[in-house]
């Protein structure tokens, strides 16, 4: 026994003295306590607001060494940065900006104290000192020490060379060069930036060669390269005055470099101003000529066809100018540049003789709110051709501008007095008529122009009733607003509008114009957008950003009567709400691209779709179902944000959908008109194009036709537009700053407005009806648009080619056809011989509906 005991005395000290061990082994090779980022960069700012610049300092560090995400670090070290300045450590202040412009894009506002407080510490700290303080404070920070060869040849430009201090620039340049030979990004910058100093130092030919040599040994670099070859066309055109050096250096960039779009915009205009400076301008223009052919970037190729047009209208080469500018227009970009070169050309090669031409230059001079130019060319085609009628549908294309309908529709009737079957004045007094309440001569007159039309896009605006009959610019008090809405009466507006750098949510009584606040953002919030109204009217729901993913939806009554609250108090991380055409239901976007539904009232929320099944989805917007109930509308992207398409996604099975517009663009918060028939939505360029250019598209809903587009411009990317309860008005908001204008007439746009169109055009109806030329008469097609069953009947009548003496007539149908929901039938009418030259189709639903189309007979 007594043996045992001392075993188990034993057996408990070895163990005992294991476990000391262990405990030393573990206190001496346990990781420090890692830094919380947000404690440490709270404390770091409380500490540079209180003038403790150490302890500021090095919490700034230690925010710096904990931040997972490149901005978060960023901010760090600018803290770090801003308290190294203060304490005079010039050396470790520069070398923390340093690292801010390598984290941080220049187009952001972190980088601002880089810009401005940068080219100061520049000219105290040399390369030497730099280097050391840049190395030291990356040391132990892998996500530093990679950025060390861009941080340093990034302040050399953004430092050194704004200070004009070139010798420092290249020296700094040369070891990074020396010191990093594989990080080939900051190589190919380094070898770039030492170009830059020479060119600026004017040594030119030293300066090409070390553009040319980096763009041939970093072509894999290609906006680095591509720049480099700018900077030749920079150093030849605007220091050394080589016009036609300049013109082939501009050629190389083209072909070498046709990918790098933002390169090429800056080019093209130099090319021109070149070419101006060139003896044999034949020469010059096959020069630009080439550059055009060989030109894949649209802003680029509109600037080339717009400068070259204005140089050939100079010249007296007036087809060339409208040649090009014609190209131009097919880029769809920078419409103000084609504008006015238009004006240009049109001033110069004006032919009062020449009504169809005279015509297109009101237009464009109305497009532009010239109207007092517009109506002088007019008078003038007047007078020169009154036997013209097209010559007084440009007059009365101006009077219409003017909201003068009276004079208007005398001008378009002298029109179709001369010329009984000319399509823009049908086109012209349609809208007058639709304006002044007349909507059944309007219909008729639609009725005309479709029939004698060559348009395919006015046309096709005409079927839907998307014409542009009117464009109102709401009269408010500066400021700015987005995602506008009508209340369900029609009556009032909800948008937010910005207050600082929050968003309030706000409402517009239409009739008296008077806005009030509906609610306040909170502090802790950065905005309430994207509202929407509640069937009844009495309550607006909308989005609340704290920050993106962090979303939800509230609700508010729309006289603010009291404070929000949650809308879906059981669903986090909500947004975008959109109700049912039968106000019975909500849809709205949820975590991770999820979609639900819930009722009106916001209860019983499900989960329609978990997740779109295709790639990785970043972005999710407005979806909305459709009437049938089966299927979802949504604007969604499978390339990480690159584009977004806009899908009709079947519900029971989501991997199948209708992929309803796609391309290399943003498509976004799309939005049903209440007819179910129509679509408007936003597109925008992909994002690698960096384009502010929003635009409002409208297309049908079943996708059976090619979208068009609405209205030309820069808007508001929240939720831009919306419908009218009736579907014959949409509002929309323009961007703070921007600028843009109507498509086909109407006012040009400045920025911080809210504008309301009016549609006109044949209304929607329940059955569609589309004639064809066949080989012994006409082939009429019927489509059942409505939601249920209808019933149809169809007869005709042929004309003469005047249009007044019937031929013959008939119907096409025995008795009432039933047709199914988009059931489509083909009526053939055989004429068998007769000299009819128009023939009239009409179809009568038994809901009383009455749709009558003409068309020409093919001989």
């Amino acid at each position: 026994m007594e043996a045992l005991n001392t075993m188990n005395v034993c057996h408990r000290t070895t163990v005992g003295l294991g476990l000391a061990l262990l405990a030393a082994y573990t206190l001496a090779h346990a990781q420090p306590p890692q830094p919380n980022y947000d404690a440490e960069a709270k404390a770091a700012t409380a500490a540079l607001a209180a003038g403790e610049l150490g302890s500021a300092a090095r919490h700034a560090r230690s925010a710096a060494a904990a931040a997972a995400q490149t901005g978060d670090r960023a901010k760090a070290l600018d803290l770090l940065a801003r308290a190294e300045s203060a304490a005079d450590n010039k050396a470790d202040a520069l070398a923390a900006y340093a690292f801010v412009q390598a984290l941080v894009p220049a187009s952001y506002a972190l980088s601002e104290n880089v810009v401005n407080y940068a080219p100061a510490l520049c000219r105290a700290v040399g390369a030497p000192a730099l280097i050391a303080a840049v190395e030291a404070l990356a040391r132990g920070v892998a996500a530093l020490e990679a950025t060390v060869p861009q941080a340093l040849v990034g302040i050399a430009y953004l430092g050194y060379h704004r200070t004009k201090d070139y010798a420092t620039e290249k020296e700094l340049c040369g070891e990074v060069l020396k010191r990093y030979p594989k990080d080939r990004p900051a190589c190919a910058r380094a070898n770039h930036y030492t170009g830059c100093a020479l060119l600026a130092e004017g040594q030119y030919e030293q300066a090409y060669a070390t553009f040319r040599a980096n763009a041939k040994d970093y072509g894999d670099q290609r906006g680095v390269a591509a720049n480099s070859l700018h900077m030749i066309v920079w150093g030849l055109s605007q220091h050394e005055k080589k016009p036609q050096e300049a013109l082939a250096a501009v050629a190389a960039v083209f072909e070498s470099f046709p990918d790098q779009a933002w390169v090429l915009d800056l080019d093209a205009p130099l090319a021109v101003q070149s070419a101006r400076q060139v003896d044999d301008k034949d020469a010059a223009l096959g020069q630009l000529q080439r550059l055009v052919d060989l030109c894949q970037a649209p802003n680029a190729l509109v600037r080339l066809c717009a400068d070259m047009a204005n140089l050939c209208t100079d010249l007296g080469r007036f087809a060339e100018a409208r040649t090009l500018l014609e190209k131009g227009e097919t880029a769809d970009r920078n419409p103000r540049a084609l504008a006015e070169a238009w004006e240009r050309l049109d001033d110069k090669a004006f032919d009062r003789e020449d009504a169809d031409e005279g015509l297109r230059i009101v237009r464009r001079r109305i497009g532009r709110e010239k109207l007092d130019d517009a109506e002088r060319i007019a008078r003038a085609l007047v007078e020169a051709s009154p036997g013209k009628a097209l010559s007084h549908v440009a007059l009365g294309d101006v009077h219409r501008t003017r909201r003068d309908d009276e004079t208007a529709e005398r001008e378009y009737r002298r029109a179709l007095t001369l010329d009984a079957g000319q399509p823009e004045a049908h086109f012209g007094v349609a809208i007058v008529y639709e304006r002044t309440g007349r909507e059944e001569l309007a219909w008729r007159k639609w009725d005309s122009f479709l029939a004698r039309a060559h348009d395919d896009s006015r046309a096709l605006a005409v079927r839907h009733g998307w014409v542009i009959g009117d464009s109102e610019k709401l009269s408010l008090p500066r400021g700015r607003r987005s995602s506008p809405a009508f209340s369900p009466d029609g009556r009032r507006l909800a948008y937010s509008k910005q207050n600082g750098n929050h968003w309030d949510l706000c409402a517009l009584d239409l009739a008296t114009v008077q806005e009030t606040l509906v609610a306040k953002c909170p502090d802790d919030a950065k905005g309430y957008h994207v509202p929407v109204w509640t069937p009844d009217g009495w309550s607006l729901v909308f989005d609340v950003d704290f920050g993106w993913p962090n979303t939800d939806l509230l609700i508010v009554p729309a006289d603010g009567s009291a404070a929000p609250k949650p809308f879906l108090p059981d669903v986090t991380k909500s947004y975008n709400a959109r109700f049912t055409l039968d106000g019975k239901q909500v849809t709205f976007a949820g975590p991770d691209n999820s979609v639900w539904i819930a009722d009106a009232d916001g209860r019983n929320p499900k989960q329609l779709i978990h997740k779109l099944p295709w790639g990785e989805m970043v972005g999710l917007s407005t979806p909305q179902l459709l009437p049938d109930g089966e299927r979802l509308l949504c604007s969604a992207s499978r390339d990480q944000g690159e584009t977004y398409d806009l899908y009709a996604v079947e519900l029971a099975e989501p991997g199948k959908y209708s992929l309803l517009a796609t391309g290399d663009y943003q498509i976004r918060y799309a939005l049903l008109s209440p007819n179910a028939r129509s679509l408007v939505f936003a597109r925008s360029d992909a994002w690698h194009k960096k384009e502010d250019k929003r635009h409002l598209w409208i297309m049908p809903a079943d996708g059976n036709a090619t979208p068009q587009k609405l209205v030309d411009g820069t808007f508001e990317w929240e939720a831009p537009a919306a419908w009218s309860p009736d579907g014959r008005k949409i509002v929309y908001a323009t961007k703070a700053g921007g600028e843009g204008g109507l498509r086909a007439g109407g006012r040009l746009m400045s920025s911080n407005e809210i504008h309301v169109l009016t549609l006109a055009g044949l209304p929607s109806r329940s059955v569609g009806l589309q004639l064809s030329a066949g080989d012994r008469g006409i082939v009429a097609r019927v489509t059942c648009r409505a939601n249920e069953t209808i019933q149809v009947v169809g007869s005709y009548q042929a004309f003469d080619a005047a249009g007044v003496n019937k031929i013959t007539s008939g119907t096409l149908t025995k008795q009432p056809l039933s047709l199914r929901p988009q059931e489509v039938v083909e009526w053939p009418v055989v004429l068998n011989g007769e000299d009819a030259m128009i023939v009239k189709v009409t179809a009568v639903t038994d809901g009383g509906e009455r749709v009558v189309r003409l068309a020409s007979v093919r001989k």
